[in-house]
């Protein structure tokens, strides 16, 4: 028999596999294919139409939409399923709503996107240079209530998610990818 020597351990919290995952469980598995496309496709659109809109030329807008058209993870999007465009918007609607940083939605936008993905984790400095308390402490109590009660209820998807975090050897560093940075 075929066995993979290596494969890729969950990377993200439990929510978006309990929430998104188990919707689309509830179809076939080429019309949830088909879902996730038209979803990462109206998302590409929007991109476009405020960045278009956001342009003081039609020259800047070319260029701006040209960034949402190009970009190179989509593919991945399309065929494997990665999250990495939803990201993008979240972050794209961070950087949109920075005006208002004060307002709590400011705040539950940057915890769903640390509960989508968990890189923005990233941004936690801002949060603590921008003395923005509450911010970190919805983030930290959101990311805590909607995953510590599935890794206590299973411990085995701790340990998994857990490896994310290991420095091995020849590893792509996931999650720690800013070592690369700091070292």
């Amino acid at each position: 028999p075929l066995v993979v020597p290596v494969h890729t351990p969950y990377r993200y919290l439990p929510l978006p596999a309990l929430a998104l995952g188990t919707l689309l469980n509830l179809l076939t598995p080429v019309a949830a294919l088909w879902v996730w496309c038209v979803l990462l496709e109206i998302l590409l659109v929007i991109g476009c139409l405020i960045s278009w809109r956001m342009a003081k030329s039609a020259d800047e807008g070319i260029m701006l939409v040209v960034f949402w058209l190009f970009y190179t993870p989509f593919y991945l999007e399309l065929y494997m399923g990665q999250f990495n465009l939803v990201q993008a918007m979240l972050i794209f609607a961070l950087i949109l709503s920075s005006n208002a940083p004060q307002n709590i939605r400011y705040d539950l936008l940057w915890l769903v996107s640390l509960s989508w993905k968990q890189m923005t984790a990233l941004f936690s400095p801002l949060w603590i240079i921008w003395h923005r308390w509450r911010g970190l402490i919805i983030a930290v109590a959101g990311v805590l209530v909607t995953s510590l009660p599935y890794f206590l209820l299973f411990p085995a998807s701790w340990l998994e998610f857990k490896r994310n975090f290991a420095v091995l050897p020849g590893s792509q560093l996931g999650n720690l990818g800013v070592i690369q940075f700091l070292y």
